[in-house]
């Protein structure tokens, strides 16, 4: 029987700003000793390392896979397998080159099988990569803040650098670079290679803007994001904000210059992350319907990422809910393209009566851990919407009233102390879920009132509605008297024999179309 091959994993850091990172562990494995760059389209390498601890020589057959999370799909590689023999002892190095196609995330499969007493190691690597733009200094300069009895900043072309020297005493001068688009993109920095030298009483900073305008040039307002000082290394990184355009200033201010101090940028590089999956998802809050409308809601979606979306890729799952617990689901699997915005118009054939629903809607694109997004939305239906109204309480003796003369009502309230407010007619609470409850109020009589004994913010009404499902009135044109019986008719007196006309005008005020009978 063939002695055992014994092998380890060793996991090191890399110094050019990313990790290794094993999504499994196993008792024998691979070192890998260092990744060239982690910048992607250009030719990139991986070093292997492979150690023999068993006192014969063993074949070896190595496996490289490499998945791209984003892609949902393995990169193709020129040479994926490579086999090789090792003596007692011995160690295997070898570079294995590769190139990925987009940024984004990776992970990198390998498996290693032994003959002697077969045994295989399965080991995962996740990475990040970046595209990367080189930048050209001279054509990102925006403006300057110039400092009129002194040394600005100039771009020198000789070495193609930004440099400030020669400064003189009380100085202040800026320069203005960009844009950088963050836009479809994320993990966006700026690397920076540097130089400065000052003295300690000078401040050289780096800040950013969203906003920038070079006739509000000194209105603009300028967030800090770094301070240059003695440890500041010459290479630089600095996080961007995402989904916007943003400019950076450099600016150095002082009183007491030495005639060697100087400020270069020497390079530039944006990097970043694109987008590939993602989408901008809107749902209105609440929707009102009377009892005679078909009740639905509508999901805007609009594909922000890099990549079109196949039928099957976005999942759209709507589930409906009463008062009472849920009712049914509606689902949809749009085909979108990058760039495009469909209204997906969900019909709720699930409410058959008035009163209050929501929907809960989930919104996956791919799986969950690449987009996923819930929204909830309420659904009202009733004869009337009263409105809004905001449950802000000034003083104890502050008062939010709903004009109505309704006898039923429903009130859709968003409240996290929802115990702490007074109605003033009978009501009874349901909580829907979270801070959302249904407040039905009875015997109602008039405006209805609400308070609280403590001022404060107690959340908003979202939605109030009639409930009076079965209601008329009745008017005459005539004077009206009380007969034998305590009704209140119309009072008509008979003179002579003849046809006498009686206008009764009857108002149906409740949700459905109704029959009567007059007597």
């Amino acid at each position: 029987m063939g002695a055992k091959s014994y092998l380890f994993i060793i996991l090191v850091a890399l110094t050019v700003g990313f990790a290794l990172i094993p999504t499994t562990q196993a008792e024998n494995g691979i070192e890998i000793t260092s990744m060239q760059h982690d910048n992607a389209r250009i030719e990139n390498s991986i070093d292997l390392e492979i150690t023999n601890e068993a006192d014969e020589e063993v074949s070896y057959s190595l496996l490289i896979n490499v998945f791209s999370e984003d892609l949902q799909e393995t990169i193709e590689l020129e040479s994926a397998n490579l086999v090789f023999s090792l003596d007692p002892l011995q160690t295997y190095q070898n570079s294995f080159s590769f190139i990925i196609p987009r940024s984004g995330n990776y992970v990198f499969n390998l498996t290693l099988l032994s003959d002697g007493e077969i045994t295989t190691s399965h080991s995962e690597y996740q990475y990040v990569f970046y595209e990367n733009i080189d930048i050209q200094l001279d054509n990102i300069i925006q403006d300057y803040y110039l400092d009129l009895e002194g040394t600005n900043w100039r771009y020198d072309d000789e070495n193609e650098q930004l440099e400030l020297i020669n400064l003189e005493d009380d100085y202040e001068t800026g320069i203005v670079l960009g844009p950088f688009d963050t836009k479809r993109s994320e993990s966006n920095m700026l690397e920076m290679e540097m130089d400065f030298d000052k003295t300690e009483f000078a401040s050289f900073t780096i800040a950013y803007t969203t906003d920038f305008d070079s006739e509000q040039l000194y209105s603009t307002e300028w967030n800090v994001m770094y301070s240059l000082d003695e440890s500041t290394a010459d290479n630089i990184e600095l996080g961007l904000i995402e989904e916007a355009n943003v400019y950076i200033r450099l600016l150095a201010t002082g009183t007491t210059a030495d005639e060697t101090n100087f400020w270069l940028l020497k390079n530039m590089n944006h990097r970043y992350v694109t987008t590939k999956h993602d989408l901008e998802v809107t749902i209105d809050k609440h929707y009102f319907y009377t009892a005679e409308q078909n009740p639905e809601i509508l999901v805007d979606i609009e594909n922000t990422g890099l990549f079109d979306q196949q039928l099957g890729n976005i999942s759209v799952i709507v589930d409906l809910y009463s008062v009472d617990g849920y009712v049914e689901s509606y689902s949809r699997t749009p085909n979108l393209l990058s760039g495009d915005l469909q209204i997906l118009d969900f019909e709720l054939a699930g409410i058959d009566s008035p009163g209050n629903y929501y929907c809960k809607t989930e919104v996956i694109l791919v799986k969950e851990n690449i987009y996923v997004n819930r929204f909830d939305s309420f659904i009202s239906i009733s004869l009337e919407d009263l409105g809004t109204f905001d449950l802000t309480f000034e003083n104890p003796d502050s008062v939010v009233s709903i004009v109505s003369d309704y006898n039923q009502l429903n009130l859709l309230v968003e409240s996290s102390n929802i115990d702490e407010l007074i109605f003033s007619s009978p009501f009874e609470k349901n909580n829907l879920f979270g801070n959302y409850y249904l407040i039905s109020i009875t015997d109602n009589s008039g405006d209805l009132l609400i308070s609280s004994e403590n001022p404060g913010a107690y959340g908003s009404v979202l939605s109030a509605i009639s409930m009076d499902q079965y209601r008329f009135s009745v008017q005459t044109m005539e004077s009206s008297g009380e007969t034998v019986e305590g009704i209140i008719a119309p009072s008509v007196t008979f003179v002579k024999t003849q046809t006498y006309t009686v206008n009764i005008i009857l108002n149906n005020e409740g949700f459905y179309t109704e029959e009567y009978s007059l007597s």
